[in-house]
C-alpha cells in the first residue's frame, strides 16, 4: 500500500510541478501576501544510522540518497513542503536480517518550516515533518518482505542565493522511523524503530 501511495505521491508532484509555472509568474514577492509553488529543491544526502536497532547494527553506518523537495505555500516566514526521497544502505551483517547485500528506504511526506533571513543572500529554514516510509531488503534472486511505516524529522536547512531564482542549499536533520513489525514483544522495540542523522547537499530553484 505505501508503494501506492508514494506512487500517487510523485505524480502528484509532477502534475503540481507542471500546473505552478503559470502561477509563478503572476506571483509577487510581497510579505503580506501568500506565495504558492515556490523553492522547488533537489539534494543528495549521507544517512548516518544509529541506536540500538535492527537497521542500525546490519547497515553500513553511513549510506546515500536523494530526495524532491517542493514548496506549496510560505505566508510571511512560515511555509509547507511536500517532499519524496529514497536512501540506499548496504548490508554489513546478516546476521539479524539474512542473506541479503542492499535494503532501500523509500519516504514520501510534508513539513512546515520557519524562514530566517540572516542575511540579504543566505537563509536558515528549521522545520518539523511526517511522512510514509517503506523499508525493503533484498539479494541475488532474494527478496525480504517490506516494512512500512511513519516517520518524523527535524531540522534545518541554510541556503546561499547564488542568483535570484537559484539557491545552493545545506541540510541537517534527524529523522526517526517506526515500522509495524510482527514479533515478540521483547524483540519489537529493536526491529521496529530506526533513527539517522541525515547531512544533505543540494540547490532550490
Amino acid at each position: 500500500m505505501i508503494k501506492n501511495n508514494i506512487s500517487r505521491f510523485i505524480v502528484l508532484i509532477s502534475g503540481i510541478t507542471m500546473l505552478s509555472f503559470p502561477v509563478y509568474g503572476q506571483e509577487k514577492e510581497a510579505q503580506d501576501k501568500v506565495i504558492w509553488f515556490r523553492n522547488t529543491g533537489i539534494s543528495f544526502g549521507n544517512s548516518f544510522y544509529f541506536g540500538d536497532n535492527m537497521i542500525a547494527d546490519s547497515h553500513r553506518l553511513h549510506n546515500m540518497g536523494a530526495d524532491i523537495k517542493l514548496g506549496i505555500a510560505k505566508y510571511k516566514n512560515v511555509g509547507l513542503t511536500l517532499f519524496a526521497g529514497f536512501t540506499r544502505l548496504k548490508v554489513d551483517d546478516t546476521q539479524m536480517i539474512g542473506e541479503v547485500n542492499a535494503s532501500q528506504e523509500t519516504k514520501g511526506g510534508a513539513s512546515v518550516f520557519y524562514q530566517m533571513d540572516v542575511t540579504e543572500k543566505s537563509t536558515f529554514k528549521p522545520e518539523i515533518g511526517i511522512y510514509d516510509v517503506s523499508f525493503r531488503s533484498s539479494g541475488y534472486a532474494i527478496e525480504v518482505e517490506s516494512m512500512s511505516g511513519t516517520g518524523f524529522l527535524i531540522g534545518t536547512d541554510y541556503q546561499y542565493n547564488l542568483t535570484k531564482r537559484f539557491r545552493a542549499v545545506v541540510g541537517l536533520h534527524y529523522h526517526w522511523n517506526k515500522y509495524n513489525v510482527k514479533t515478540a514483544p521483547q524483540y519489537k522495540s529493536y526491529f521496529e524503530n530506526a533513527q539517522y542523522l541525515k547531512l544533505s547537499v543540494g540547490f532550490n530553484f
